[in-house]
């Protein structure tokens, strides 16, 4: 995926914590949000989400 360790560790605590929605500020998360999304079935937002 090509993103920082931690934000990896995040994003695999969502997967395990069985979560659907994944809210951050974090740019090179949202910049790799569908590659994020499809990987792991999670939506990634900002909070501007709507």
């Amino acid at each position: 995926m090509q993103l920082k360790t931690l934000d990896i560790l995040q994003i695999t605590y969502a997967v395990l914590s069985e979560s659907s929605l994944f809210v951050t500020f974090d740019k090179d998360i949202l910049n790799k949000k569908e590659i994020v999304e499809n990987y792991t079935g999670i939506k990634v937002v900002n909070l501007d989400y709507k």
